[in-house]
């Protein structure tokens, strides 16, 4: 092959992958947010989940698109590693389309001559200012492009033959043993992971049986590298992920890894199923001829991962279960000191990322940095909130105990607020977002402002638990050791709260819960007054521990309306309880 067919051929490849990419694009922003709360809702189970891979990845023509959003979608939590595998499983049958649209339309039928024509209607359409109209007209180009670099493709392979390089590559007899086998598996592979696309592949694949420069049996080992060369794609996007990121894509890994282990042991007698499977139903008879290959081929493909995923998808938690204990968690990885935990720039390419990063980053604030201010306000070991056993030891942040809550607040909460207001912007700005969905955001925004609203309430407490006068008094004493005392009951029961997953009965403790804080304010005054008519107390005292209850109803009553807003947006957001993010 000289330098010109050479750069035909990439050329022509180019084309068809270009053609993949657009197609697969339009048909994102023609239903991708349906399709993605489609991954998210429809994954209870693992049936379910491997249905929705299956159909998904039918639609989008890329195993690829449909693992990057699994692994995007478990870095934010949106799914467990369980619902991920599942999902991944069915993308690997989905996938399969591919090669028999290209067996069946692509060999079968000339498409050239509506192709062409096809394509200038579709750059026609996609002119069109609206936008459902404009990504129809470029999935009609990118289809019609698909088959166009096919159909170059098809004309140039064969000047292969010629090439004694490639020839010499590529030698292999009809019948592989398993070295051989391994060979056009490791070619299968690399060249998958040079163009990172299967589909590319299988295409090239289909095109070089079919014009006779590889047997079947070398094609049906180079599908099978294939399917290995495609997990490098999730897992190099995993790489700047966290570690459930990783653990989903190693999974991938390992699926296909299993599969084409077992695939290779057999590799005789199920190449015999095969052609038995197509002299069936599609009527090859024996000699088989090139012609014939792509057809099994696509058989090949089909029932590897077929039999594969009903093989392993009851063992689905085991998988999970070897990937946690492969890939573990180090103690410091979400531990930024200050820095958020969740707003990462990956989570900016889906709605639902974005707005279930935000929502868990809310929560971090709520459940970890706002209780240790307020301990810190009222002289409160944070311990005696933060039991170890009850929560994740890579939550904890490492806060001196001398820092004053207006330093910590500018600190420790004022630049996640910060973050939050910008990550919120962006995905505002960024992506196209339904009413609901930029509602949410807003919620959630003025979430994370409020809780600086809420420590400049409890920089009252530690004036008072501060003062020298109040520390030299016995009666004032008890009556701060008393509310240290409630507080630290308030901050238990906020902490309770994320283990409720009713919104009703969420409501009604914290409604119970206000009205209580409410009856202490009551006894406090009475109390205050009879210290008064005893003289056991000053004025300036009295004073102090009104400031202290009126603090506590406030900080109560606005912790109230901020829990009770966090509880409304699970209806609208996934729950993070069930996250393993939060309990691993």
């Amino acid at each position: 092959m000289n330098g010109f067919d050479l750069l035909n051929l990439l050329g022509a490849l180019a084309i068809f992958l270009y053609g993949m990419k657009v197609m697969s694009d339009a048909l994102m922003n023609l239903a991708g947010e349906r399709l993605r709360q489609i991954m998210v809702r429809l994954t209870s189970n693992r049936f379910k989940g491997m249905l929705t891979g299956l159909g998904i990845t039918s639609l989008l023509q890329s195993s690829s698109a449909t693992t990057l959003m699994v692994v995007s979608f478990v870095s934010a939590g949106l799914l467990s590693l369980t619902e991920a595998i599942s999902v991944i499983m069915g993308a690997n049958i989905g996938t399969t389309l591919t090669a028999w649209l290209i067996t069946l339309i692509g060999f079968k039928i000339q498409l050239t001559a509506i192709a062409l024509p096809a394509t200038m209607i579709g750059f026609v359409l996609s002119s069109q200012k609206k936008p459902r109209t404009r990504n129809i007209g470029l999935f009609i180009v990118g289809f019609c492009l698909l088959f166009i670099g096919l159909e170059m493709m098809k004309d140039t392979v064969p000047d292969l033959k010629n090439d004694p390089v490639i020839m010499h590559l590529m030698q292999a007899p009809a019948s592989l043993g398993i070295l051989g086998a391994i060979k056009f598996v490791l070619i299968g592979s690399v060249l998958t992971v040079i163009l990172q696309s299967s589909s590319a592949t299988m295409a090239i694949t289909l095109v070089a049986a079919s014009q006779g420069v590889i047997g079947y049996e070398a094609a049906a080992a180079m599908v099978l590298g294939e399917n290995i060369g495609t997990t490098i794609t999730a897992n190099v996007a995993a790489l700047v992920g966290g570690v459930h990121a990783k653990r989903a894509a190693f999974a991938h890994f390992l699926f296909n890894l299993f599969g084409v282990t077992w695939v290779l042991l057999l590799f005789s007698y199920v190449n015999q199923l095969v052609w038995m499977i197509a002299e069936s139903f599609f009527g090859t008879n024996a000699p088989h001829t090139s012609s014939d290959i792509p057809v099994a081929l696509s058989i090949f493909h089909s029932l590897f991962n077929i039999t594969n995923t009903f093989l392993l998808i009851g063992f689905v938690k085991a998988i999970a279960s070897l990937c946690r204990h492969v890939i573990k968690a180090k103690p410091d990885e979400a531990a930024a000191e200050a820095g958020p935990l969740y707003l990462d720039e990956q989570f900016l390419d889906y709605p639902e990322t974005g707005i279930q990063a935000l929502y868990q980053e809310t929560r971090q604030l709520y459940r970890f940095q706002l209780p240790a201010g307020i301990a810190l306000s009222a002289d409160i070991d944070k311990a005696e909130i933060f039991r170890a056993e009850d929560l994740p030891t890579h939550q904890h942040r490492n806060i001196s105990d001398e820092i004053s809550v207006e330093n910590y607040k500018k600190t420790f909460v004022k630049p996640l607020y910060l973050k939050a207001l910008e990550f919120g912007t962006r995905l505002q700005s960024k992506l196209s977002l339904n009413e609901s969905q930029l509602d949410t955001i807003s919620a959630l925004k003025q979430l994370n402002r409020n809780v600086q609203l809420i420590l400049r309430t409890a920089i009252a407490f530690e004036i008072e638990f501060k003062s020298e006068e109040n520390r030299n008094n016995e009666t004032v004493k008890t009556e701060l050791c008393r509310f240290r005392e409630e507080i630290i009951h308030l901050l238990r029961f906020y902490e309770s709260i994320w283990s409720i997953r009713a919104i009703p009965e969420c409501d009604a403790e914290l409604r119970a819960k206000r009205e209580y804080v409410k009856k202490l304010d009551t006894q406090l005054i009475k109390r205050v007054e009879e210290h008064l008519v005893n003289e056991t107390v000053s004025a300036p005292q009295a004073s102090s521990l009104m400031v202290c209850s009126m603090g506590l109803v406030t900080l109560n009553q606005l912790m109230y309306k901020s829990y009770r807003q966090i509880n409304k947006l699970k209806l609208q957001v996934a729950d993070t309880d069930s996250f393993e993010l939060l309990t691993d």
